[in-house]
């Protein structure tokens, strides 16, 4: 998972096992909570899922759901201003426009 993602009362999903080994496959009830609530209607920011990562440390709650693409676990943010906080701004010269090659 490339962001950190906290269940509100668990904290770090990131681990395989949340950081809880006594709990056979917690990250996959996790996961199936979170789809159940989905298909239930329930908005994404009453999920208990939030960035635990650049967001968290910006003091921002940003609420979060799971999906797994091409079989990897995936953190996503609900709204887009709370992904951008994890992008680096772009320096100046990646801001220039390139010159093709005629």
């Amino acid at each position: 998972m490339a962001n950190i993602v906290w269940l509100r009362k668990l904290r770090d999903l990131t681990r395989a096992d949340l950081g809880h080994g006594e709990y056979e496959d917690l990250w996959g009830t996790v996961y199936a909570m979170d789809r159940m609530y989905s298909a239930r209607g329930v908005p994404v920011r009453e999920r208990e899922l939030q960035c635990g990562g650049v967001c968290q440390e910006a003091g921002v709650e940003a609420p979060m759901f799971l999906r797994v693409r091409n079989g990897k676990r995936e953190a996503v943010h609900e709204r887009a201003e709370d992904e951008e906080r994890h992008t680096a701004p772009l320096s100046d010269e990646h801001k220039r426009p390139t010159r093709s090659a005629c």
